[in-house]
């Protein structure tokens, strides 16, 4: 029997060892998914920016990251990756449900991680131009979408290199989509409302020429257009920025910047934002089963065709679909002539307030004749708890928050050879275990780009090893240099983008291989 005693506690002890704890993974975690949003001054409604606060929230947190609802990413990461993704590993998610069960034991606090800090102001380097809307003070308890209009102020037309939104009450704004347009109409709607900018219904700004431009939500970064690029601002045009202010926010004040450089190319690739796939019927891109119109107590699923015509290839860099608060699912694909079927983004729990642009990690090539398909489906039943209406009521298409839209942005420009293997996510220059910076061992390659071979030149003549990985972290070729100058032979390898790894008594370095 005392053995037996010894033995269980002997197994307890390892099992209590190996339960998370805040120290040893989950402030990691929280930091790394959480803390941006959920901190003092964000948007979220309480901190988790130290043990007390997550501990104090830790059945919450094991609900809501247990039911993916946080953090706040809809796209199925199954179906395709985008940049900034915010989705937890599997693995992450249970070490939190295991902490959560063990009682949310804290560790030795002293090794804890050091809660991150946020930096304020911008990281745009001397805008070239900024904007900012008048002080607003908040006048609803519930969702506020509000649209300021402001000149440009720009007396020919300019391409935008790069977009940076400073929000300046991060505890109430919730989104930002910034338009521009050329028609007084928009201005005419501000100068009418008695309050600064105007209300709008969420589904646009009351303009149907007004083009959108880009957007921001919750942990959104600096908009880099790539480079050679940019997108169009027309001479005299004003920019509409429309804020959507979360419920909760009556009476609190917020003056939003937006800052902008130009492109300083004398001729830039022109990058369109537009509604390519959309939600009028009998035209290319629209909805072929329409009009968009579902009765009370359906389900419906609506279906969108575009065909592009065979004498341009495009380069698409993102795409943001766009439904209001009927909206259940959205997905969109497309097929090329050659019956290639290109997975483009799945989003299969809409949530009308967690929508935005979703940027691929490299640009995808859509060549000519490609067909591009949207699938919507919609839930006007009382299973849908973001139904406005109970009990349900007709709904069809039209602007206000309880009207219904079908939408589908793709930001894009004319294909150039090569675009396919243009990255837009940094992360994929850095694939898991491979370490591109502070690297010990200095050494050459040309010519880089390369085509069916590389030099690789070394300082030390003695034997060396050389690796070449694909950007999801694969070793694609393997072999060893045995002498300062060493010719490699990369003939085999597809075009894109590698990462050349030279290990040599002990050191290493990297670098990154383009292969046309």
């Amino acid at each position: 029997m005392k053995r037996i005693s010894i033995l269980l506690l002997f197994i307890s002890s390892i099992a209590y060892s190996q339960t998370p704890t805040w120290s040893s993974k989950i402030a990691k975690i929280i930091y790394t998914h959480c803390t941006e949003c959920h901190r003092t001054g964000g948007i979220a409604p309480f901190p988790l920016s130290s043990y007390a606060n997550a501990q104090a929230n830790a059945f919450g947190i094991k609900v809501a990251t247990s039911s993916k609802i946080m953090p706040p990413w809809h796209a199925d990461p199954t179906y395709n990756h985008f940049k900034g993704e915010r989705v937890l590993s599997t693995q992450e998610i249970t070490d939190i449900a295991d902490w959560v069960n063990a009682g949310a034991p804290s560790g030795d606090l002293n090794t804890a991680p050091i809660a991150p800090t946020f930096p304020t102001g911008i990281k745009m380097q001397s805008p070239d131009k900024s904007i900012s809307i008048p002080t607003y003070a908040v006048n609803k308890n519930t969702d506020d979408y509000r649209c300021f209009v402001i000149p440009s102020g720009i007396t020919a037309d300019k391409f935008l290199a790069q977009i940076e939104f400073e929000p300046k009450n991060l505890s109430i704004v919730h989104h930002i989509l910034l338009f521009q347009d050329n028609a007084q109409t928009c201005k005419n709607l501000d100068i009418a409302d008695p309050l600064p900018g105007y209300s709008s219904s969420g589904g646009g700004v009351g303009s149907n020429t007004a083009t959108l431009i880009g957007g921001w939500v919750p942990g959104g970064n600096l908009i880099d257009i790539p480079a050679n690029m940019g997108i169009r601002v027309s001479a005299n045009a004003f920019y509409i920025m429309q804020i959507h202010y979360a419920p909760g926010s009556m009476t609190k004040r917020d003056s939003t910047s937006c800052h902008f450089k130009y492109s300083t190319i004398t001729n830039p690739r022109e990058v369109f934002v537009a509604p390519i796939l959309n939600h009028i019927s009998a035209v290319n891109g629209g909805i072929t089963n329409g009009p968009l119109f579902i009765p009370a107590n359906t389900v419906k699923t609506f279906n969108q065709l575009f065909t592009m015509d065979n004498t341009a290839d495009y380069s698409i860099i993102s795409v943001a679909p766009h439904m209001h608060l009927i909206g259940k699912s959205y997905k969109t694909f497309a097929v090329t002539s050659l019956n290639d079927t290109l997975k483009l983004c799945n989003i299969p729990s809409w949530d009308f307030h967690w929508q935005g642009a979703y940027t691929f990690r490299k640009i995808v090539k859509f060549p000519k004749g490609t067909k591009i398909y949207g699938v919507g489906v919609y839930d006007n039943t009382v299973n849908n708890v973001f139904n406005p209406s109970s009990p349900p009521k007709n709904v069809g298409l039209g602007e206000n928050t309880t009207d219904e839209m079908m939408l589908c942005y793709f930001t894009y420009t004319n294909y150039q050879a090569g675009d396919e293997n243009i990255i837009l996510d940094s992360t994929l220059l850095n694939p898991t275990g491979i370490k591109l910076v502070n690297a010990a061992l200095e050494f050459n390659v040309f010519p880089n780009p390369a085509n069916d071979q590389v030099t690789i030149t070394l300082d030390n003549p003695q034997m060396a090893s050389v690796s070449i990985f694909d950007l999801d972290g694969k070793e694609r070729l393997k072999s060893n240099i045995n002498e300062p100058e060493y010719n490699l032979n990369i003939s085999s390898l597809p075009q894109g983008m590698y990462i050349l790894k030279v290990t040599q008594q002990g050191e290493t370095g990297w670098k990154k291989v383009f292969k046309w």
